[in-house]
C-alpha cells in the first residue's frame, strides 16, 4: 500500500476499535498507524461485563492484563502511547496495578521536560475509594531513590542521585492533566499543568486541609474542573477556600455532592457561576421540614440568576431508601418546596433557556412496587393519588419544555416517570396510572413474539413464576440501569463519556445468560407511542437515554430516525405534511 502518511492517519482517525485491531493485524505498516490509536485510552474491565456498541476506547480484560503488561514491558515506547488509563473493575483485584502505575511513572520521570508526553489521566470508575495514584507516584519515586542511592555509594553520581532525590518535592509527581484525590491535602501535589481535579474522600481526612502556596494558587487559577464525590469533602474544602478567599478564575465544570445547603454561600464566593458551562447538583436530604423551603427558593434564584451560560446540567437525588412507599407519601412536605428534589422539579424551567444536555435522576433507587389508586390496598401496594400524578405529570413536562436539549438522559425512567404517566394521552392532561405490562405485550410482529417467548423462559429460570410481572419488570429494569454509572462514585455529565456494560452476573444468581438486548427491543417496541412523543415535543434532541438505554435521533424533512446506540433496534416516524 503505497497511500501517504497523512492519508493513513486520516483514516485510522475514523475507525472503531475493532476495525483497527483487524487493521494491525494485516502488515506492518498499517499496524504501525493503528497501534497508537489502538494504546491511546484504554478501559480496564471485569470479565464479569460484556461492552456493548462502539466506543473510542480499547476494552482490557482483567483475564488479559498479565499479557498487557508483558506487552508494556517487552516494548516500552508503548508506554507513551497511553494518554488515558481508565479502570471499571475494582482495583484491588487487578495483580500487578501498582506495576503499570510503575511504568506509566518511570516513562513520566524519564522526560520530565515534556510534562504531558504520555498519560493524562488515569482514572478508577464506579469505585467509592480510588486507588491512590498520588500515594504510588510518591512510593515508586522513594524506592527508585533507594536504589539509586545504594549505587551512588560506589559511583559517587551526586548529579544522577540530586535529579531523583527529595521524591515530595513537586518536580517527582507526574504532570496528568486530570487527577483523582483521596483527600484534600493532596491538592498539594497536583502538577500546575492539571485542569480537571476529582476529588473522593473519606470522614478520617476532613480535618486536613491543604496548604496555600503560590504554586497552589496558579493551579487554582488554571483550574477548569473540580468534582467533589463526597458530601463532607464539599464542606471542608469550600470553607477553607472561603477562608483563603479563594476564586476560581478558570473554572467552567462543577460537580458538587452537599447533604444539606449551607455550603452553598462559600461555593458561591468562590466560584463565578457566570462562567460554568457544566454543572451537577447531586444531594441527599435525609429529612424534610418546613425550614427548608426559604432556603431550597434561595438557591433556585440564585441558579436563575448565575447559571447565564450553562450548556450541560446534572441533577441527581443520591437517596439511599426506597421513595416509592406508603410511610414516604404521608407527609405533606414531600409534595412541596421543602423538599429540595420537589423544588427542584417544579423550578426546572430556570434551566430551560439555555442547557443543551440535561441528565435527571430525582429516584436513585431502582425498584417499583406494586401500585395502586385504592387505599385498601394500602399493606400490598404503593397507593397514589389524583395529585400525585398531576405532579409527575406536571414535573415530567417541566423536562419536555426544555426545548433546546439536544441529550436528555433519565436514568430512573421506567421506575419513577413512567409507570405514572400515560405520555401519548397528556395532551389532554388526563393524568392516570400506567401500568407496566403493556411493555410486554403491545405490539405483535414476530421479534415480540419471539422475545416474549424467551422472556416466559427466563421467567421459569429465575423462578419469578408467570404471573408475577412486577418481579420480571423489576429484574429487567435493574439491569439496565446498571448500565449506567453510580452517581455516588461518578458523575452525570459523563454518563455518555465511557462504553456501557451488560453485566453477565448478577447478585446471587449467576451466571444468567440473557439476552438484554433482546428485552430491549421488546420493550422500545412496546413504547413507541411514548418515544415518538418525546421526539417530537424536542425538536432538537439527538439522543435520548431512558434508563440505561440509548437512543440516537436523526431528522430530515421527512421523517425522524431512532435507532438504539448498543441494542438492536430503530424505527422511523414519518413526519405529517
Amino acid at each position: 500500500m503505497n497511500l501517504p502518511d497523512d492519508i493513513l492517519d486520516s483514516v485510522v482517525s475514523d475507525l472503531d476499535t475493532k476495525s483497527l485491531l483487524s487493521l494491525s493485524l494485516s502488515c506492518r505498516r498499517l499496524r504501525a498507524h493503528a497501534v497508537p490509536k489502538l494504546y491511546r485510552s484504554l478501559l480496564l474491565v471485569d470479565t464479569r461485563y460484556n461492552t456493548v456498541g462502539d466506543s473510542e476506547f480499547t476494552i482490557l480484560t482483567t483475564s488479559k492484563f498479565q499479557q498487557f503488561l508483558e506487552a508494556l514491558r517487552s516494548n516500552m515506547s508503548l508506554v507513551g502511547l497511553v494518554q488515558r488509563f481508565l479502570i471499571a473493575s475494582h482495583s484491588n483485584n487487578v495483580e500487578g496495578l501498582e506495576v503499570l502505575v510503575g511504568l506509566f511513572i518511570d516513562f513520566k520521570l524519564r522526560n520530565v521536560d515534556v510534562p504531558l508526553l504520555g498519560l493524562k489521566e488515569f482514572k478508577i470508575l464506579n469505585e467509592t475509594t480510588p486507588y491512590k495514584f498520588l500515594f504510588m507516584n510518591k512510593e515508586y519515586v522513594a524506592s527508585q531513590n533507594l536504589k539509586r542511592s545504594s549505587t551512588l555509594l560506589y559511583e559517587n553520581d551526586e548529579d544522577e542521585f540530586n535529579k531523583y532525590s527529595n521524591f515530595g518535592q513537586a518536580s517527582s509527581i507526574v504532570s496528568l492533566q486530570s487527577y483523582q484525590l483521596v483527600n484534600i491535602t493532596e491538592l498539594n501535589d497536583v502538577s500546575e499543568e492539571t485542569r480537571e481535579i476529582c476529588i473522593n474522600t473519606s470522614n478520617r481526612y476532613q480535618n486536613l486541609g491543604f496548604t496555600m502556596t503560590k504554586r497552589l494558587s496558579r493551579t487554582f487559577d488554571n483550574l477548569e474542573s473540580l468534582e467533589i464525590l463526597n458530601s463532607d469533602a464539599v464542606d471542608a474544602l469550600f470553607s477553607q477556600l472561603d477562608d483563603e478567599c479563594v476564586r476560581f478564575k478558570s473554572l467552567n465544570r462543577l460537580s458538587l455532592n452537599i447533604k444539606d445547603l449551607h455550603i452553598m454561600p462559600a461555593v458561591a464566593k468562590c466560584v463565578d457561576l457566570a462562567k460554568l458551562e457544566q454543572f451537577e447538583l447531586k444531594f441527599k436530604q435525609t429529612s424534610i421540614g418546613e425550614e427548608n423551603q426559604h432556603m431550597n427558593l434561595d438557591l433556585v434564584s440564585a441558579f436563575q440568576d448565575q447559571l447565564k451560560n450553562l450548556k450541560k446540567l446534572s441533577l441527581v437525588h443520591l437517596n439511599s431508601n426506597n421513595l416509592l412507599k406508603n410511610q414516604s407519601q404521608t407527609s405533606q412536605l414531600l409534595l412541596s418546596n421543602s423538599n429540595l428534589s420537589y423544588c427542584i422539579m417544579e423550578h426546572l424551567d430556570v434551566f430551560s433557556p439555555s442547557i443543551t444536555y440535561l441528565n435527571v435522576s430525582m429516584n436513585n433507587f431502582a425498584y417499583l412496587p406494586p401500585i395502586s389508586m385504592n387505599y385498601q390496598d394500602r399493606r400490598t401496594h404503593f397507593v397514589v393519588d389524583q395529585n400525585f400524578l398531576e405532579t409527575k405529570v406536571r414535573q415530567f413536562n417541566k423536562i419536555l419544555a426544555c426545548k433546546s436539549l439536544e441529550t436528555l438522559l433519565i436514568p430512573d425512567f421506567f421506575y419513577n416517570w413512567k409507570p405514572f404517566i400515560a405520555m401519548n394521552r397528556e395532551a389532554k392532561n388526563q393524568p392516570q396510572l400506567n401500568g407496566v405490562e403493556y411493555l410486554y405485550t403491545g405490539c405483535d410482529c414476530q421479534r415480540c413474539i419471539e422475545t416474549r417467548q424467551l422472556l416466559s423462559q427466563y421467567i421459569e429460570k429465575l423462578s419469578f413464576g408467570n404471573k408475577d410481572m412486577s418481579s420480571t419488570y423489576n429484574f429487567l429494569v435493574g439491569l439496565l440501569h446498571t448500565r449506567l454509572t453510580k452517581f455516588e462514585t461518578s458523575s452525570g455529565l459523563d454518563i455518555l463519556n465511557y462504553p456501557v456494560l451488560d453485566p453477565i452476573e448478577v447478585s446471587h444468581y449467576g451466571y444468567l445468560g440473557i439476552d438484554l438486548s433482546r428485552m430491549v427491543q421488546l420493550i422500545l417496541d412496546n413504547m413507541l407511542e411514548d418515544l415518538n412523543f418525546v421526539v417530537l415535543k424536542l425538536p432538537k434532541l439527538k439522543l435520548l437515554s431512558l434508563g440505561g438505554i440509548h437512543i440516537a435521533i436523526q431528522r430530515t424533512k421527512n421523517e425522524i430516525k431512532m435507532n438504539a446506540v448498543q441494542d438492536d433496534w430503530s424505527s422511523t416516524l414519518r413526519r405529517s405534511t
